[in-house]
């Protein structure tokens, strides 16, 4: 065959190369599409898996109603004032100055003892073995015509007992021995009774030389005595003895409490007193229930009538008085928005309250609701507490009306163009 026939495509290595060359060439214009391709995938992954971020509220705002003014009659012969456990000074008859406090003198000396040698709720405390010196108190203030418990030596009875027998029959003995048993003498129990009453802000009112109240030195006024009702009454192991009509003691036996009011006009306590320098004294403190679920603890004092029958009688125009002044309010309906969430992605909900919230009120006070709130993060679920709304005493969960979704992919993935 001759030379010039001879084709060099022919030859098959070189076909295999022209085909493989062919293949080749034919491939590279995807290579270079596939790799926008995925640097835009892994771009809009990472846009997609980026933090949302939690969402704000905004509160929206709920009805104040004004305040009311008080009527209040008060006594003509006498000094008073009225209070609650829950806001503390509500009104006070002007005028006021300090007198003896006769009794009621007792409820500092409690306060006082039972801050320095605390009672759990519920226990007796430690045992107290009376002696000699406790019999000479007993046969003092017998002699002097005040008001006494017997009591003899050796006798032991329990801090809540002799705490029962000065506030319930009005025992001065028990309350000077308690005092001496707390503090070592009764020139240091006064020295700590007047550093208490001041540490409440209890301007007007001086301690005395005894813990009874018996002697005229002990002065206060109605204001005061209030205040000093409120923190009696917070007091859970005091709060239960004044509430008692009678105690069973040792020696004494059956003793009725001398609050004959007690359980009259919601009366839980507190305490009477008497004497000539001191005229009737009475304070005290009354459950007013407005309904099954509103209620609160009116408390307060009458200082100076004449006698004590009449101090009671004064109380209980003031305690119906105090009612009057009381209103039911509402604060927020179930279901009442009290803030809305609204997202970046155009998707909103509102936080709505959990059940009717509504507040006793006293005529004067200012209605000031409290209101407490999150951020949320989506998808959030229909009923999520976010927060609560407080008005005095009472509250209600803030809660979601709907559930808060997600955002779709696109709003995620564009969120930033």
């Amino acid at each position: 065959m001759p030379i010039n026939n001879y084709r060099r495509d022919s030859h098959p290595y070189n076909h295999y190369r022209h085909r493989h060359y062919s293949q080749t060439k034919s491939k590279k214009p995807w290579v270079f599409l596939v790799v926008p391709v995925l640097f835009l995938v892994a771009a809009c992954i990472f846009l997609y898996v980026q933090p949302i971020g939690s969402l704000p509220p905004k509160t929206k705002s709920l009805y104040t109603p004004a305040s009311q003014k008080v009527n209040i009659a008060w006594p003509t012969a006498s000094q008073a004032a009225i209070g609650s456990v829950d806001q503390g000074l509500l009104a006070v008859k002007p005028g006021q100055t300090t007198k003896p406090t006769a009794s009621t003198a007792k409820l500092i000396s409690a306060l006082t003892i039972l801050n320095k040698k605390p009672i759990s709720y519920g226990q007796q405390g430690p045992k107290i073995t009376l002696t000699q010196s406790d019999v000479d108190i007993y046969n003092q203030y017998f002699a002097k015509d005040g008001s006494v418990v017997q009591i003899k030596v050796g006798e032991q009875l329990t801090q809540y007992q002799l705490l029962q027998g000065m506030m319930l029959p009005s025992a001065n003995n028990y309350a000077d021995s308690l005092a001496v048993w707390a503090f070592g003498s009764l020139e240091k129990y006064q020295q700590a009774a007047q550093a208490y009453v001041n540490s409440l802000g209890l301007k007007n009112t001086k301690v005395g030389t005894d813990a009874s109240g018996f002697d005229a030195s002990t002065t206060s006024t109605a204001e005061d005595l209030t205040k000093l009702a409120v923190v009696a009454m917070k007091n859970k192991t005091l709060a239960e003895i004044v509430n008692q009509p009678q105690v069973d003691l040792p020696i004494a036996g059956v003793k009725e409490n001398t609050n004959w009011l007690l359980g009259a006009d919601g009366v839980v306590g507190i305490k009477t007193g008497h004497t000539t320098e001191a005229g009737g004294v009475y304070v005290f403190a009354s459950k007013y229930d407005y309904d099954k679920s509103h209620s609160a603890m009116i408390v307060g004092a009458v200082q100076g009538e004449p006698i004590v029958i009449n101090a009671i009688h004064q109380s209980r125009l003031l305690i119906s008085q105090a009612k009057n002044n009381y209103k039911l309010v509402s604060v927020a309906k179930k279901g009442q928005a009290v803030a809305v969430y609204t997202s970046p992605w155009g998707e909103s909900v509102n936080a709505v309250a959990a059940k009717d919230l509504s507040i006793l009120k006293w005529n004067s006070t200012k209605l000031k609701p409290e209101i407490k709130l999150g951020y949320i993060d989506a998808p959030a679920k229909k009923g999520t507490k976010v927060g609560v709304i407080k008005a005095g005493d009472e509250s209600s969960d803030i809660i979601l009306q709907h559930t808060l979704q997600q955002p779709d992919w696109q709003w995620r993935i564009l969120r930033y163009f």
